[in-house]
């Protein structure tokens, strides 16, 4: 059993990078492997946006990767520049702003880039999507 981190750079909107990314993470864990991390950097930000509205013939990825998050314990984690860049924000940033709601999915977390090199260094494999 290896340990891994997920990083996933992709834009939701970009469909067949980060479905691969969520697919393989998936089956990653039905091999009894564990993922502690997925950090979503750059585009792939995009990913921790609740209101992503899919079409009803595709799923929903922002659903589906909290549905992994919490059916197997892993942080969602989304870069805190690469989100403020984007237009990603946090509830908790969103009332500091004076904003009425931010539109990051609660299921996924702010981090820094920092966070995850601590992940990297504990993990014995790194993939990047």
């Amino acid at each position: 059993m290896l340990l891994y981190t997920i990083i996933v750079m992709s834009t939701i909107c970009n469909i067949q990078n980060s479905k691969t990314a969520f697919l393989f993470s998936k089956n990653l864990l039905k091999k009894n492997h564990m993922i502690k991390n997925i950090f979503f950097y750059s585009d792939g930000v995009f990913n921790g946006n609740s209101l992503v509205n899919t079409n009803h013939d595709e799923i929903n990825l922002v659903h589906q990767w909290y549905k992994l998050s919490t059916n197997f314990k892993i942080k969602l984690n989304v870069c805190s520049s690469s989100a403020q860049e984007r237009g990603i924000i946090s509830r908790e940033i969103s009332q500091q702003f004076g904003i009425l709601n931010g539109n990051m999915h609660h299921g996924f977390n702010l981090s820094s880039l920092g966070q995850l090199m601590k992940a990297i260094l504990q993990s014995d494999r790194v993939l990047q999507f």
